[in-house]
């Protein structure tokens, strides 16, 4: 380790420096003539920079070269520069008259002190050579050479303080062994009328023996009254280095003597302890690390800014520390001291604590309150309060239901803590005038009462609430407002905003998307988008009105308690909004989602969703009997003041007991029903409400299906505390742009003519189970009703007119059946629906008559009534339904015609799909049977196959499908068939010996044992585009994206010739359930070779594919495409693969 020598503004060691161009500490470009290597900013960070104030500016020192100081010293054997300055440069040398080592100090002849500088040289060498002290670094000669001024000094080899310090903090031991060396230094150089002026690590070096040595006296100011002296000395400048200076060479310059060191003697110390430097309101050392407390007083009275109050010589210091180091602390006198704490070095000075905190402050008997004090411990108090209701929030799922008592509790407690710190008897600790502390006689339990102090507000706080929700329920909410509010906290699991029930379950929000979002054009609530999470809803119609933007929003609810309600809602800022609906994720129903359908203003860029749930079971409040005679109400003292009449006698309207009631003022937090209670004490929800607001009262009519009043005994009005949360923030727009499907089109004419059953949103006819329906088969909510809702089903063909089931209609002029557009569409149908029983065509215009419709499902399209049967139910209809590109994705479920005992599912844009027969291989031509295992008689046909499937310990079965009217009959089928073992398309039928081109044949092998199946068929709904295309000669790589395409993750390269033709490797980063994908390779002259998948592998995240193209050769290839096309699939489950009866074999 080497001597670090400072001159005047750096750190100077004495190894030889080599030259660099960056800042040896940060690596920072440095200026030329940068001392040390080190940048201003870090020499700065240091405290190494020695500020004085009449440098000349632009006068930098160049160092000699070590050739030029040789040719001006021959005496000496220059070995190599130490550092250089702005005020000169440090050489390591060597005397060879006295075989030593020295260090040669050069000061530029213009130095910064201008034509004062030599005067002040003279006189400082002069101080420096009368200094002989073991401690000081001895300088052995001075003078003037080549222009320069020159010190030949003692060589220390060792290092400084700052560089002990950074290497390791020195110990408190350490630091006292270090301290009286230097007291030693300077109350010798103050005795010779010396004054440092620039004590700081820099300057205090210590040997390899531990010897402590104080350099650079270069700033020494010597003593002298002569105002000539004076003025040659400072002549304005204000020397030494900031953090360690003392106030007076700042303020005044001219009055600095001997106790300037005794203050940087101070910082130094404090500094050894800590690591820290006391700038600022500082603590004392005992507070920062674990030192024997009575070096505060030591420490701080060194640190007084007033010269008078500090230690007035050097030996006062050493005295003191050398007293700390040979006699033990006394008990008390340790770094935590209980109950108060004097200032060192302030007389009668202390203060008082609570819980630790020094709130109050006593001056000389005088008790006033510490500002800061008092601050802290406010925080500490409203602290404890925040982490309780907290805890509450996290028990009980819900916000505080005293939230302002909470807070004034926490104020109180600061107040009654304070205020009993103020008023606290005079007899607590205090410090001797010896600097002892007087023990305290229960040092131990002086905060025991502040912490139980403490320790209450934590259990007030939390039984508060808990004691207000259950003793006073109604209290704890607020009227008119939902006050058991609770925040939804956003789950990193799921990367969604949720909320945790109380009584169980969860609610959260999946997703925002725009009434047109593409399957992956939906986003989380920040805006971020919803990666690998295709949605598609099907809620209500909600036409967009000027100034207002529609948006889509998904709710989860997921094991909500029993008998929980479904969700309320508003929105801030407010807008109106549809909801309910279906939600599906990737083709399928997502359990448990709840879609919303909001009109948010135009401009907003976030909002606000509070959704209600009603938890709790129901509370009867006022009951009815069925006789319409006697009645009660039932309160609880908290309730708020419902005001609830029943307004007349009930009635029975066609079978349905009928009841009105008066029920008022609404509250947001609260939820009501009526309900009426059989014979038999079974409830039963109203199915049909009406009502009618008046004032703050509204008058309610309520019907109960197929429940007559007779078999009512009475009527309850219930209520129910709603529990609201709070979803904060939702970014109404995504981060950035989001696939969108293609605008609403009008999809074929369906026509159909039937006589017994429809549905309206695919066209699909059939009848009705055994049994005859009645002249209303929609009337009441009979077997045929029910049947129909479950099979979807929404009309019936009637006499003259047209049944329907839940079907909300318009009508419309014939005129619109070629004129309207789709947003015209729904437009009207938003302005003018109603809910009829028949449609029939109005009087005298006669037929054809057209309608707008939504069905329950939410399709819309327009209806026209073309014809009736004259002599029995039977009427022909024409459909034209709005269908949007790229938007279905969910399967259509295939159902069983009750005519021909096929399964028949009927497409969204048209046609319908068909399983016609299954049959075992090894059976004869007519042993084939329907999809439920019964016969399909008259059913003979045969299969040829061009390539039959081997089933070795396995069950091969013929599968006929039959396709009608798809939108691109052209393209074939994609069939799938989970479970089984491999599976082909493609083949010849004949029936009775005549080729049928309509049926498409699909063999498929299945494990032995199997006795049930399930299939899917893509069917295709526009045809093949290209999405990616690779051209291996260039390499060059080309993405294309149609409006209804999803964010394709493909990826082509490594194309090559292998053993059977050329190949190239694909890369998906995710699967496309609802899309086609093929690769082909393009011939310069010739069509599309379509691959054949040689190869897969998956990571998990990633599947790579290589295709092969037999007989083909890379040279022959322009390019390599990726093509899509979208599909619409159908399912088909429940296949029985056996017969119901024994068939003959072959």
């Amino acid at each position: 380790m080497l001597l670090v020598y400072c001159v005047k503004e750096r750190n100077v060691t004495n190894a030889v420096v080599q030259p660099t161009n960056h800042c040896s500490n940060c690596g920072a470009a440095l200026p030329a003539g940068a001392p040390a290597g080190l940048c201003p900013t870090c020499l700065l960070d240091q405290g190494a920079e020695t500020v004085t104030t009449d440098r000349p500016a632009g006068h930098r020192f160049e160092p000699p070269s070590q050739a030029e100081i040789a040719r001006l010293f021959p005496q000496l054997e220059i070995l190599g520069l130490l550092g250089a300055g702005g005020m000169g440069a440090v050489y390591k040398a060597r005397q060879p008259a006295l075989d030593r080592l020295v260090a040669l100090k050069i000061l530029p002849l213009h130095g910064a002190g201008g034509v004062s500088f030599a005067e002040r040289f003279n006189r400082e060498a002069r101080a420096l050579a009368r200094l002989s002290h073991p401690n000081i670094v001895t300088v052995h000669e001075f003078g003037q050479a080549g222009g320069m001024y020159f010190f030949i000094m003692e060589f220390v080899d060792g290092a400084n303080l700052r560089q002990l310090e950074k290497s390791a903090r020195l110990s408190p031991r350490e630091a006292l062994q270090i301290i009286p060396q230097i007291c030693d230094a300077l109350q010798y150089a103050h005795d010779e009328g010396v004054v440092h002026r620039d004590i700081k690590p820099e300057n205090v070096l210590v040997d390899r023996k531990g010897r402590v040595k104080i350099a650079d006296f270069g700033l020494a100011k010597i003593l002298d009254s002569g105002v000539e002296s004076l003025r040659l000395t400072v002549e304005g400048q204000v020397m030494g280095t900031p953090h360690y200076m003392a106030p007076e060479q700042v303020e005044r310059p001219l009055a600095v003597d001997h106790r300037a060191d005794i203050y940087s003697l101070g910082v130094v110390f404090y500094e050894m302890l800590t690591g820290e430097l006391p700038l600022g309101k500082f603590s004392p050392p005992s507070r920062k690390v674990q030192v024997d407390v009575r070096l505060d007083e030591i420490v701080l009275r060194a640190l007084e800014n007033d010269p008078e109050r500090r230690y007035q010589q050097a030996s006062e210091v050493k005295q003191r520390v050398q007293t700390v180091l040979e006699t033990p602390a006394p008990a008390a006198a340790t770094s935590a001291e209980a109950g108060e704490s004097k200032q060192p070095g302030k007389p009668g000075v202390r203060y008082l604590r609570w819980a630790g905190i020094p709130v109050v402050v006593e001056r000389d008997g005088e008790r006033e309150l510490n500002a800061e004090g008092v601050l802290g411990a406010v925080f500490l108090t409203m602290t404890v309060a925040a982490v309780a209701h907290y805890l509450v929030r996290w028990l009980a799922g819900t916000e505080h239901a005293w939230t302002r008592v909470i807070w004034f509790a926490g104020l109180l407690t600061a107040f009654w803590g304070i205020r009993r710190t103020l008023k606290s008897p005079w007899d607590e600790p205090r410090r001797a005038e010896d600097g002892t502390v007087i023990p305290l006689p229960r040092a131990g339990t002086l905060y025991l009462r502040d912490y139980l102090m403490l320790v209450g507000l934590f259990v007030f706080v939390v039984a508060s609430h808990y004691f207000k929700t259950w003793v006073f329920p109604a209290a704890a909410r607020l009227p008119n407002h939902p006050a058991a509010l609770q925040r939804a906290e956003f789950n990193r699991h799921s990367e969604t905003l949720s909320a945790t029930l109380p009584g169980g379950g969860t609610v959260e929000l999946l997703a925002l998307g725009e009434t047109d979002s593409a399957p992956d054009g939906w986003w989380r609530h920040d805006g971020a988008p919803a990666t690998n999470l295709p949605l598609e809803v099907e809620t209500f119609v909600l036409p967009a009105k000027p100034q207002t933007q529609l948006k889509h929003l998904i709710l989860i609810l997921k094991n909500l308690p029993e008998g929980a309600s479904g969700p309320m809602a508003e929105f801030e800022p407010l807008a109106a909004f549809t909801s309910g609906g279906k939600v599906l994720l990737d083709g399928r129903p997502l359990p448990g989602a709840w879609p919303f359908r909001v009109a948010f203003p135009e401009n907003t860029g976030t909002a606000n969703l509070r959704v209600g749930l009603g938890l709790e079971p129901w509370r009867t409040i006022a009951t009815q009997n069925a006789d319409g005679y006697r009645g009660t109400q039932q309160r609880r003292p908290n309730d708020p003041p419902w005001t609830v009449n029943f307004s007349n006698d009930p009635a029975e309207s066609r079978g349905q007991a009928q009841l009105s009631y008066v029920f008022g003022e609404e509250l947001k937090d609260w939820s009501h029903r009526l309900v009426a209670v059989d014979t038999n004490g079974v409830e039963h929800a109203a199915q049909r409400v009406g009502a009618t607001p008046s004032g703050k009262l509204t008058l309610y009519t309520v019907s109960f299906l197929n429940l007559p009043l007779r078999a009512v005994m009475e009527f309850r009005l219930q209520v129910r505390p709603v529990h609201w949360i709070e979803f904060r923030d939702l970014a109404l727009q995504p981060r950035t742009p989001l696939p969108r499907l293609g605008p609403y089109t009008f999809g074929p004419v369906v026509e159909r003519t039937f006589e017994e059953l429809i549905d309206l949103d695919n066209g699909r006819i059939a009848g009705f189970p055994p049994g005859k329906p009645g002249t209303h088969p929609f009337e009441g909510i009979g077997e045929d009703v029910l049947w129909a809702q479950e099979q979807g089903f929404d009309a019936v063909a009637g006499l003259g007119e047209l049944q329907v089931l839940n079907v909300v209609c318009a009508p419309l002029q014939n005129s619109d059946w070629d004129t309207l557009a789709p947003d015209e569409l729904q437009q009207r149908l938003y302005q003018g629906q109603y809910a009829p029983k028949v449609l029939k065509p109005a009087e005298p215009a006669g037929l054809p008559a057209t309608f707008a419709f939504r069905t329950r499902e939410g399709g819309i399209g327009m209806l026209q009534l073309v014809a009736f049967n004259e002599q029995r139910p039977g009427v022909t209809v024409r459909i034209k339904r709005l269908v949007r590109p790229g938007g279905r994705l969910a399967a259509v479920r295939a159902q069983r015609d009750s005519r021909t005992g096929e399964l028949v599912a009927w497409l969204s844009e048209g046609g319908s799909v068909a399983l016609v027969a299954i049959r075992s291989a090894e059976t004869n031509a007519d042993a084939w049977w329907r999809a439920d295992g019964d016969a399909a008689p008259g059913l003979n046909c045969t299969v040829e196959y061009p390539q039959p499937l081997s089933a070795v310990a396995a069950q091969r079965f013929d599968m006929l499908f039959q396709v009608h009217d798809v939108p691109n009959p052209a393209e074939s089928p994609v069939f799938e068939f989970p479970r089984a073992i491999r599976s082909a398309a493609g083949g010849r039928v004949s029936v009775r010996g005549v080729a049928d081109k309509s049926l498409l044949p699909v063999q498929v092998v299945w494990p032995e044992g199997e006795k049930s199946a399930s299939a899917r068929v893509g069917i295709p709904r526009a045809g093949w585009h290209t999405i990616r295309s690779f051209e291996p000669v260039s390499r060059s790589f080309t993405k294309t994206r149609l409006g209804e395409d999803p964010n394709w993750e493909i990826e082509m390269h490594t194309a090559g010739d292998g053993t059977r033709g050329a190949q190239v490797t694909v890369v998906f980063g995710r699967a496309y359930p609802h899309w086609n994908l093929r690769v082909s390779a393009v011939r310069s002259r010739a069509a599309n070779v379509p691959g054949l998948a040689d190869a897969r592998s998956s990571n998990g995240a990633a599947t790579t594919t290589t295709y092969v193209f037999p007989g083909l050769k890379l040279a022959e290839v322009q390019n390599f495409q990726v093509q899509a096309q979208p599909l619409e699939w159908v399912e088909f489950t429940g296949l029985q693969l056996e017969r119901t009866k024994d068939m003959a074999r072959q």
